[in-house]
């Protein structure tokens, strides 16, 4: 019995003993003693300002903290603030552009830090893309002499004022306040009544917000620009009948006459012609009376035969303008752009328009194809015959017509006039048909072509400025091509594409004539 006594005395030693070890062992990887961490804020969040970050928060509930300490850092500015124990928000200001890391933690008396997660965020700034990209209330402009012509955006609600500043040529500054108002009222452009001094900065100033934004951002002002902006349409239509790639200060100042003859976007180039006298619509296409006869003269607009304005408001109010600033006059054959029943539902009479009846086609000594050979890159088959001859035979009624295919083909019609001739230009006729009877025709008309010329049939070069050209897709309607310089030509091709034919795909022309 003592032997047992002895042992568990024994064993409750070695047992006390180890615990005090193992402590030390502890004690030894905890430093000295138990590790306490400051309370972190949470719920983190970063709202962008006008050059500035937003930072808000939630504090922890731990006793110890002491102070909020705010970092951040982008780019090459960083920063850091120490706030009150209680603060839950914090501005950034006096930032630049870029995207700034941002990190919020509680400080306790000791100076410890909490754990801190960053969170990212990017200020509004001149340079933002959404800063760039606000309204700049107004689209575009055209200084007319010593007027101003302005093309409103449409209004934005988040602008909260705007205003055009300018002098007058007698030198008072004066401003315009832009209005939403303004703007409705004005819904196409707006002739701006006081004459002004082109040469001193007419100037825009903004002021809005922006999504995501609670301050009302002052935008930088912009002046209006002189340089000159031209459509497309316009660009199209100098390179087609001037060869000019660019519209140069001098030609546009040249121009007395603009004569348009196929659909066409809108006129408001005629503002950047200081000497523009005269606008002429469709005198150049030739329609054939019998057309006109079976449809009535009114009616060519509601057929879509007739040359149309996509922008007719536009169009109709720079026609006004231009004649209340400088006397314009419109010439308009036909019912072309311009229809009585377009000016009477937009109750416009346009005074200073005359009216004139279809155009006759000039006079041109036409050559004698009679010995000439005509061939097709496309040939006929099933014993088709598509009468290419036809083409060249003189007669205005007949026509050449492939058969229907189940594809598009691209047609290489080449004449060969047998001797070197020297060319002025040449004459295109459409199939000539009754539309009422064959109105299905109408959809086989080609509306553009290539002309190509050449002496040895290895080199070929434009007739024309532009490969392709616009042609007159009435029946019967004939386009006139005056080159615009003589060519030495044995050959002869015109290039054209099959149209939409029902489910199929063909086409058709009436007459080639060179002269």
């Amino acid at each position: 019995m003592m032997i047992k006594r002895y042992l568990w005395s024994f064993v409750l030693l070695f047992a006390l003993v180890s615990c005090n070890d193992l402590e030390d062992t502890y004690s030894d990887f905890s430093g000295d003693g138990v590790i306490r961490y400051v309370g972190k804020c949470t719920d983190v969040t970063v709202t962008p300002g006008w050059r500035k970050l937003t930072v808000t928060w939630d504090n922890s509930v731990d006793p110890t903290i002491d102070k909020i300490k705010i970092s951040w850092k982008g780019g090459n500015i960083t920063g850091d603030s120490l706030l009150n124990k209680d603060a839950t928000t914090c501005d950034i200001v006096g930032l630049e552009d870029g995207m700034y890391e941002v990190s919020v933690c509680g400080v306790d008396r000791k100076g410890n830090n909490s754990l801190a997660i960053p969170v990212f965020g990017r200020p509004y700034t001149m340079n933002h893309e959404n800063v760039i990209s606000f309204s700049r209330i107004i689209a575009k402009h055209y200084f007319v002499g010593n007027r101003l012509v302005l093309f409103f955006s449409n209004w934005d609600n988040n602008v909260t004022s705007a205003s055009l500043k300018y002098y007058t040529v007698d030198g008072e500054l004066k401003e315009l306040s832009i209005t939403m108002f303004l703007v409705y009222l004005n819904p196409i452009c707006y002739l701006l009544p006081d004459k002004i001094d082109p040469e001193k900065p007419v100037v825009v100033e903004r002021s809005g917000k922006i999504e995501g934004c609670d301050d009302i951002i002052v935008f930088d002002p912009y002046e209006l620009s002189h340089d000159k902006l031209y459509t497309t349409d316009f660009k199209r239509y100098v390179k087609t009948k001037y060869g000019l790639s660019e519209v140069s200060e001098a030609f546009a100042n040249s121009l007395t006459e603009l004569e348009i003859d196929y659909s066409y976007s809108s006129l408001e180039d005629i503002l950047n012609l200081p000497n523009i006298e005269k606008v002429i619509l469709g005198k150049n296409r030739y329609l054939k009376e019998e057309y006109l006869k079976n449809y009535g003269k009114d009616s060519l607009r509601l057929n879509e035969s007739a040359s149309e304005l996509y922008e007719i408001d536009r169009s109709i109010k720079v026609l006004e303008i231009a004649n209340e600033l400088y006397g314009l006059t419109v010439d308009r054959y036909n019912q072309h752009f311009l229809s009585d029943a377009i000016l009477s539902a937009k109750r416009k009479t346009l005074s200073f328009m005359n009216k004139y009846p279809n155009p006759l086609p000039p006079e041109k000594q036409y050559f004698d194809g009679s010995t000439w050979e005509i061939s097709c890159s496309e040939k006929d088959e099933h014993s088709f015959n598509s009468h290419l001859e036809y083409l060249i035979d003189g007669d205005l009624e007949t026509y050449w017509q492939p058969e229907v295919a189940l594809y598009v083909r691209t047609f290489e019609i080449t004449i060969d006039m047998k001797e070197v001739k020297t060319v002025a230009g040449i004459r295109i006729v459409q199939k000539d048909f009754n539309p009422r009877i064959d109105f299905a025709s109408t959809s086989m008309l080609p509306g553009i072509i290539k002309i190509k010329v050449s002496k040895d049939q290895v080199y070929w070069q434009d007739a024309m400025y532009m490969e392709e050209n616009t042609i007159g897709d009435t029946c019967g309607e004939i386009t006139i091509f005056d080159f615009p310089a003589i060519k030495e030509a044995q050959y002869i091709k015109i290039i054209v594409d099959d149209q939409t034919y029902g489910q199929y795909f063909t086409t058709a022309l009436g007459e080639i004539s060179i002269f």
